[in-house]
């Protein structure tokens, strides 16, 4: 039911942190991968104290070249043309580099390995 406006990006996350919280009070942990591109939600969310935030950094141009389903390119074409995608994150709509993450990961200038293992040295730490 949600599309890719602020508010239904912004409903999008806070379900999401919702769902965590009730995992998070049963003793489960919980990762979720979600593109929350505005810092005031994120900073809403963080307020839960098992609550990290791990910034995945990627420059624009090594996104599009990553990109397998051709969204960049769409986001880009003139307004008006019907393959167009709008509000597209870092495109046509906005993104809020993380204030305080707890960890950065440089995916445009490592490894996918080294990202791997920076991920997971973080979150055998976080729970240990």
């Amino acid at each position: 039911d949600l599309g890719f406006s602020k508010k239904d990006r912004n409903t999008n996350i806070r379900r999401l942190g919702f769902v965590s919280k009730v995992l998070a009070r049963n003793s489960v942990i919980s990762i979720i991968a979600a593109i929350n591109p505005y810092e005031d939600v994120r900073q809403e969310i963080n307020q839960h104290s098992n609550v990290k935030t791990v910034f995945i950094n990627c420059n624009i141009e090594e996104l599009k070249n990553r990109d397998t389903k051709g969204l960049y390119a769409r986001a880009m074409l003139p307004d008006g043309h019907a393959d167009k995608v709008y509000n597209f994150t870092g495109i046509s709509d906005s993104y809020d580099i993380p204030r305080w993450p707890d960890l950065t990961i440089n995916t445009h200038a490592e490894t996918p390995a080294q990202s791997a293992k920076k991920l997971e040295n973080f979150i055998i730490k976080s729970i240990s």
